[in-house]
């Protein structure tokens, strides 16, 4: 959904 894209998307910023 496009729910899980933004998600997926917030993720890659939060990811280290």
């Amino acid at each position: 959904t496009l729910n899980m894209m933004a998600f997926v998307k917030i993720l890659k910023k939060f990811d280290k």
